[in-house]
Parts: C-alpha cells; structure tokens; sequence
C-alpha cells in the first residue's frame, strides 16, 4: 500500500467517525428535547439536509486536494526521473553537482506539496 494510499484509507475513517458521532448527537439531541411531532420532523429533514450538503461539500474539498497531490507528485518525479537521465553518465563533476542538486530540490518540491496537502486536509476534517 502507497503513502498516498494509507493516508486516505486514514482520512476516510475519520470522516465516517465524524459522520457517525453527528449522527449519534443529532439523535440523542432529537430524543431528549421535548418537541412536538411535527417540529421533529422538520428538525429532521432540515439536520439531514444540512448533513447531505456538508458530507458533497467535503468529498469535493477532498478529491481537488487528491487530484491536487497527485498533480505535484507526478511534476516532482518527472523533474527527479529527468535528473537522473541528464546525470547518468556525467561527462564532468560539475555536471554530477548539478545533477545532485536539482535532485534536492525536486525532493525538497515534493515534499513541501505533501506537507500543504496533510495541512488542508487536517483543516477539512477539522
């Protein structure tokens, strides 16, 4: 299983766990306030509403920031796969210290894109 993979295995259970507990609460909140029929189910209809519209709003955030993650990784290796190409066989040290440090750099790209993209989804999953 790929980092990318593990990470959104990982941010689907949290959403169920969240999706869950809303659930559980509006429920608990449902059965412990005295209400009449009719206004429980108007709280109802418009709790479930609400929670349909957060869960398409929060699927969507999710796959621009995958797509978004996907995007960067595939940038950076293409830019590390070209310096190892124009490094494989150096023709002088100069080209080997190039070589090495556009690597770096690409890594460094790579890895500051998966920072920002853990960053979003922390603030999306809250």
């Amino acid at each position: 299983m790929s980092h990318e993979e593990g990470a959104g295995t990982q941010n689907r259970g949290l959403l169920m766990g969240f999706f869950a507990g809303l659930l559980v609460g509006a429920g608990l909140g449902l059965l412990l306030a005295p209400r009449r029929g009719s206004e429980v189910r108007r709280t109802v209809a418009a709790s479930a509403g609400d929670l349909r519209r957060r869960a398409s709003e929060t699927l969507h955030q999710s796959q621009e920031q995958m797509s978004h993650a996907v995007e960067v990784g595939r940038d950076a290796y293409g830019r590390a796969r070209d310096v190892v190409e124009r490094t494989r066989h150096p023709r002088t040290e100069r080209g080997t210290e190039h070589g090495t440090e556009a690597g770096h750099e690409a890594l460094d790209e790579a890895s500051q894109a998966a920072d920002s993209l853990r960053e979003r989804a922390k603030d999306v999953v809250g």
